[in-house]
């Protein structure tokens, strides 16, 4: 075979090609994860939430409604304009790796675009750049549902990630009963809830519904333990139920404990103390072990936060951060590991960061984040030593575990037959366990 340069000119424009149009071209780089995560220190406060109401909603949209859409927002304390570009990236249903599809099958308009709405703090000690977005657009539109990924990076360029987020295109074609009851095992009776859920398939023709149908369950936000394909006990014609005793169980844990500085002059919700000088710190009240304490409902947000002032006239730009102090003493004395605050404030992960040391003089755990003013829910996790942090979360030393425990829950059904490539999300509910 003579290969001339005419050749290889066609092998490269063909090569060039498929590569802007295979679906595991975002599987080539190790540079960002399919997760909710941050990638530069300088970038905090991420939020992304529905734009009618940005106030602790889910990231999840109905295809076709085209006066929806979803608002992220997010501050990069570096101050000025960066060039921040995004792109959307469908992926599986277990977020895991991308679907099949070119991009071309699930994205109409441009396949990327730049972030150009931002706002400069104002009368802020620490300037930043407040930027947020909103999509879908008249640049960017979703065509199938599923699972997706929001990936923002930096001068054009993917292999440079500023933050991903997880959001949701839903066609709703089922119906979800669900039912919650205390773990049924003796070991579970006072530690676990049990999620039963029933789906009803409709007018939906499904050849394998048992391997076809994949059901997902997380309990608020967190990572560490949503429940993946577990498989139907009984199917009944349309009807697929998931009520086996082992299975959908998750530890209650308990409420979260919380905190409020949207005012840095007065000490609102477990603030002791805010001190000013060229930065502003907070001190919180000094949290106890809760581990055996009879359970007791508190309020809270099941994890999340909300930033903002108490002045409701103020804007986002308009709200300053703090270095905040937490502090936890425990009687017990745990094995080998370590403490860490966790939570929305988090990412739902184990940060570094965020990681408690103890201080002998005064017998505490110790430990700091710098926060946007705002209401935040946190909790203490332990993770032992040679355990794998984003996986293995252990409560039981700071906040006990109940059953009682008040949570949201949220259950996704998603549809792939087989040979098809991509996961299809076809129902969706969200549940309080207080109203069960």
């Amino acid at each position: 075979m003579n290969i001339t340069i005419s050749n290889i000119s066609k092998i490269i424009y063909c090569i060039a090609i498929y590569l802007c149009l295979s679906p595991n071209i975002y599987a080539l780089t190790t540079a960002y994860q399919f997760e909710d995560k941050v990638y530069r220190d300088h970038i905090k406060s991420t939020n992304l939430s529905l734009k009618d109401n940005p106030f602790l909603t889910d990231p999840i949209l109905t295809l076709g409604s085209n006066d929806k859409q979803l608002l992220l927002q997010f501050d990069d304390i570096k101050g000025g304009f960066q060039n921040y570009w995004y792109t959307i990236i469908q992926v599986n249903h277990t977020f895991t790796e991308p679907s099949r599809l070119i991009t071309t099958q699930y994205l109409s308009g441009f396949f990327e675009d730049q972030i150009i709405n931002y706002q400069i703090a104002f009368n802020t000690l620490q300037r930043y750049t407040h930027y947020t977005l909103a999509f879908p657009n008249q640049n960017i539109q979703i065509n199938q549902t599923g699972a997706y990924i929001l990936l923002v990076y930096e001068n054009h360029d993917k292999d440079k990630p500023i933050l991903t987020r997880k959001f949701y295109v839903l066609k709703p074609q089922v119906n979800i009963e669900t039912t919650i009851r205390r773990g049924l095992l003796n070991d579970d009776l006072f530690t676990k809830q049990k999620i039963d859920v029933q789906i009803n398939l409709n007018n939906l023709n499904i050849n394998l519904p048992a391997d076809e149908i994949k059901l997902v369950i997380q309990q608020n936000g967190r990572l560490d333990n949503i429940i993946y394909n577990v498989k139907p006990t009984f199917i009944n014609g349309k009807k697929l139920q998931y009520t086996m005793d082992n299975i959908n169980l998750f530890s209650g844990n308990n409420d979260f404990r919380q905190f409020d500085t949207r005012s840095l002059n007065f000490n609102y919700l477990n603030v002791v103390a805010v001190t000013h000088d060229s930065i502003t710190r907070v001190i919180l009240h000094n949290d106890i072990d809760r581990s055996k304490q009879a359970y007791t409902f508190h309020l809270d947000a099941n994890g999340r936060f909300v930033n903002g002032l108490l002045n409701q006239n103020a804007t986002t730009a308009d709200v300053d951060y703090a270095w905040v102090y937490f502090n936890f003493t425990t009687n017990k004395i745990p094995p080998k590991g370590q403490f860490y605050i966790y939570g929305g404030l988090t990412d739902w992960h184990i940060d570094p960061n965020a990681q408690l040391y103890f201080d002998s003089n005064t017998n505490q755990y110790q430990g700091k984040l710098y926060l946007k003013q705002g209401y935040y829910d946190y909790q203490y996790a332990f993770i032992k030593e040679n355990k794998d942090p984003q996986t293995e979360i252990d409560f039981s030393y700071s906040e006990g575990n109940f059953y009682e425990t008040e949570h949201n829950y949220q259950i996704f059904v998603y549809y792939r037959p087989f040979g098809a490539m991509f996961d299809n999300l076809i129902g969706y509910t969200k549940f309080n366990t207080m109203s069960r």
